[in-house]
């Protein structure tokens, strides 16, 4: 388990979403096709399958959705809602202020200011990045 993973769990009031199951990463990269959508990088498909989405404080990891109804927000579905921001990336995340972008281009994760989506702050890496957006020190 990822250091960061480790953390967000020992972490008290948060969210998290259903356990992953390959059924539902398959039908998310489909669903993801359908769309026309970046994929989630590697690393971040690992951390899902960790940590399926969090929720603590107001700020978000998305996740993938195993049911219609579920306490984290879906990846795919937030990725489609915020399209038309941007396309050389996913979504991976949000806070009341921020969204976690990763730029595939650049590979590199970007934390992406919801006004004007000025880019704050690079990282290479994605568990600086979530500790970023969740605002836990680590």
């Amino acid at each position: 388990m990822s250091e960061i993973s480790e953390e967000i769990i020992s972490i008290e009031g948060l969210v998290f979403g259903e356990k992953l199951t390959a059924e539902n990463v398959e039908k998310s990269i489909e669903k993801m096709k359908m769309n026309h959508l970046s994929f989630y990088p590697n690393e971040f498909l690992n951390f899902l399958k960790e940590v399926n989405g969090v929720r603590y404080d107001g700020a978000s990891i998305f996740g993938i959705s195993n049911v219609d109804i579920d306490i984290i927000e879906d990846i795919v579905d937030r990725n489609v809602e915020l399209s038309h921001l941007q396309d050389t990336g996913c979504f991976l995340g949000e806070n009341e202020f921020d969204y976690l972008f990763y730029n595939k281009e650049l590979k590199e994760y970007q934390i992406v200011d919801k006004m004007d989506m000025e880019v704050l702050e690079n990282y290479s890496e994605l568990d600086d990045a979530i500790a970023h957006v969740l605002s836990i020190e680590w």
